[in-house]
């Protein structure tokens, strides 16, 4: 079996190291911001792959940063990719742009981009300090993240007056994300759910997920407020091994924010699914999967008959 370390970095950036010489970063950041300057955590990372699931702006510079450091080749969605591309003059091979459950083998893994709705965190809605129907939330939610509100906004006053209100009125319910489903060669398939499906479970794509074949590792941020999203995704997946990590620290948020202790996922996990490997990866923790045990020969000279 190849050697295969995992390692996070903090906040979501994590490192994958397969084999020797060959290094994925996944949302990877180097910086934060303080006073509006940006100030390095560590030193610029190098990589052959970059894999971006968001694309938020608090680590947008950074990716731009590593691209240009190094020969790297970023993994995105088109979107994300044509970004990078307008203010980098980087070669198209180093564009690996991945629409919905595309692949693409890269030397040592086949990496497969599967689409992700994940819930706001920032604002907030008019809707949303009175009682309203769960399906007119999610109507709104759709409209505002899907076409119509696309359409609506490539007209100059309509654009603007009906975005405004539809994002008062029904909030950024959700926004567009990137997992990502990574089979090594010679080790361990392993699925990154970024900041999703704890939060929002959504039966269909995992459903997708466990028809694209068998899932050793998933990795899953646990930010929220609900562990029902996880229990799905073990339920349909059935990963041997449960990675749990925090984006946030819970105690930097205020009391205005209430997520799930990491114990208790890990108590509702191992309690659903028997056997299964839990384990809450904090910074600069670092996974490999375990050595395969020999299987010892079959002694046959037990069932022989001495002759009398």
């Amino acid at each position: 079996m190849v050697d295969v370390k995992l390692t996070h970095e903090g906040a979501g950036f994590f490192r994958l190291e397969i084999g020797e010489g060959m290094t994925l970063l996944i949302d990877p950041v180097y910086t934060r911001l303080e006073r509006e300057r940006r100030v390095k955590l560590r030193e610029l990372p190098k990589a052959d792959f970059v894999l971006l699931t968001e694309g938020m702006a608090d680590r947008f510079e950074d990716l731009l940063d590593i691209l240009e450091g190094s020969e790297a080749t970023l993994v995105a969605d088109p979107v994300l990719c044509d970004e990078v591309a307008r203010e980098l003059d980087l070669a198209a091979a180093r564009f690996m742009d991945l629409g919905e459950f595309e692949s693409a083998r890269c030397g040592r893994f086949r990496v497969t981009a599967f689409p992700i709705e994940v819930p706001a965190r920032h604002g907030g809605s008019l809707l949303g300090a009175i009682p309203t129907p769960a399906f007119v939330q999610e109507a709104g939610s759709r409209f505002v993240g899907g076409e119509p509100m696309a359409m609506m906004r490539r007209l100059p006053l309509v654009g603007s007056l009906g975005g405004m209100f539809m994002q008062q009125a029904f909030g950024a319910q959700r926004r567009n994300a990137t997992g990502y489903r990574i089979e090594i060669e010679g080790g361990p398939t392993v699925v990154f759910l970024s900041s999703s499906l704890v939060e929002s479970p959504d039966l269909r794509l995992l459903d997708e997920l466990a028809e694209e074949g068998d899932t050793d590792v998933v990795l899953a941020a646990v930010d929220g407020e609900s562990t029902e999203g996880l229990i799905w995704a073990s339920r349909e997946l059935e990963p041997e091994t449960m990675l749990l990590y925090r984006r946030e620290d819970p105690w930097a948020l205020g009391r205005g924010r209430h997520s799930v202790p990491v114990r208790r996922y890990i108590d509702a996990l191992e309690e659903d699914a028997e056997g299964i490997e839990v384990r809450h990866l904090r910074d600069e923790e670092s996974w490999s999967p375990k050595p395969a045990r020999p299987v010892a020969a079959e002694d046959k000279s037990k069932n022989l008959k001495v002759p009398a």
